[in-house]
């Protein structure tokens, strides 16, 4: 069973949590209490001790983390076994960790981001005349922009496909809106 050393060390050390839940994970490992499920184990209590010190880490997948890099996990664990310091396996985990937190941004900032729409010299015609009369039609378009009313509708695609042109209501008796986007 483990010992109370390892729960005493837990609540009293100020060694930072992530380190720490770094080296009780490997220390559970090490000490291997039960026939089986210690690496479940030892990853729960690590996901325990990082969320007991900030929420968000209930959501880090360490199990998942683990199972993407499951032989570098049991390399680095018998390494560190053999040096007997957790050095490596606590490195080895950090930058599990690390690169997850780091994944998550870049997705974040992906997702957030206003994304740039190039927008042609006749597209922003179409956008101009349809601010300023929203019910106008396709014919009217491409008699004002100086087009054929086929590239209307195609350009007027393009548009609605960016979200820069949107339809309201039916094609008889809708309009167009413009949308505009701001910071």
């Amino acid at each position: 069973m483990l010992s109370l050393w390892g729960i005493e060390w837990l609540k009293t050390s100020d060694v930072h949590p992530l380190i720490k839940s770094c080296v009780f994970h490997y220390e559970f490992e090490f000490i291997h209490p039960f026939q089986d499920g210690n690496g479940r184990m030892g990853r729960l209590w690590q996901t325990a001790i990082l969320k007991e010190w900030k929420e968000i880490f209930a959501w880090l997948p360490v199990e998942t983390l683990i199972k993407e890099n499951q032989k570098e996990y049991y390399n680095v664990l018998g390494v560190s076994d053999s040096a007997a310091n957790s050095t490596k396996f606590i490195e080895f985990m950090l930058s599990l960790i690390l690169n997850t937190i780091e994944e998550i941004i870049a997705t974040e900032k992906k997702v957030t981001q206003k994304v740039t729409v190039k927008v042609t010299v006749n597209q922003q015609k179409i956008i101009d005349v349809i601010k300023a009369n929203p019910h106008i039609t396709q014919e009217e378009l491409a008699d004002i922009v100086g087009i054929a009313r086929k590239n209307i509708v195609a350009n007027m695609k393009k548009l609605q496909e960016n979200g820069l042109i949107k339809r309201i209501g039916a094609d008889k008796n809708g309009y167009w809106q413009s949308i505009t986007y701001t910071d």
